[in-house]
């Protein structure tokens, strides 16, 4: 997640990594995304994608809109409920918004991710754990045999690892990377 706007040029170019290239890019007319020279125009350019620009004061012009703030929605409960610190806002986010992406919201509908990548997702990383769910993890694998470490589950970490490597919140507030992790039982609760 951007902590900025300043930051869109970094997140557009994260995307087009991640994704691909989309053929056409809708934007608003913030000056991040607009003005030649920004990072977001360059990346755009390189990339040639067509940048189309909703009219000023237009936010129902852009589908996105929609969804962000039903993410926003999504993320407030999220963490009101679960107690998360604030801390932690964009690993909830991020959890929410991957969910969204990757589930359709009627009933023959394709998902976003499906309509963006053309692939069917596979949402089998994202369905083991809850948001900030309780788990054992193992972050050395020579101590697997011992008992595992307490720490609460935070997301999916693309790029670090093997598939189903996680994020994961230690004891001491510290957010390590690993692919060795198992619930918390009721009984262990």
């Amino acid at each position: 997640p951007m902590r900025s706007k300043a930051e869109c040029g970094e997140a557009y170019h994260a995307f087009v990594d991640d994704v691909g290239v989309p053929n056409e890019t809708y934007v608003d007319q913030s000056k991040e995304q607009t003005q030649p020279g920004t990072l977001f125009r360059k990346v755009a350019n390189w990339v040639r994608s067509k940048i189309l620009m909703a009219e000023k004061g237009s936010p129902w012009q852009n589908r996105a809109e929609a969804m962000i703030g039903l993410l926003k929605k999504r993320w407030r409960q999220r963490i009101f409920v679960l107690k998360v610190p604030s801390r932690l806002w964009d690993y909830a986010l991020v959890y929410d918004a991957e969910i969204l992406s990757r589930t359709a919201s009627k009933l023959g509908e394709r998902t976003g991710y499906e309509k963006v990548t053309g692939d069917t997702p596979d949402i089998s990383e994202w369905t083991d754990f809850a948001f900030y769910d309780y788990v054992w993890y193992w972050d050395q694998p020579k101590l697997e045999d011992k008992g595992g470490k307490l720490g609460r589950w935070l997301g999916v970490s693309h790029r670090i690892g093997s598939p189903m490597c996680y994020w994961i919140l230690k004891k001491n507030g510290e957010i390590t990377s690993c692919t060795t992790v198992q619930h918390v039982t009721q009984e262990e609760k």
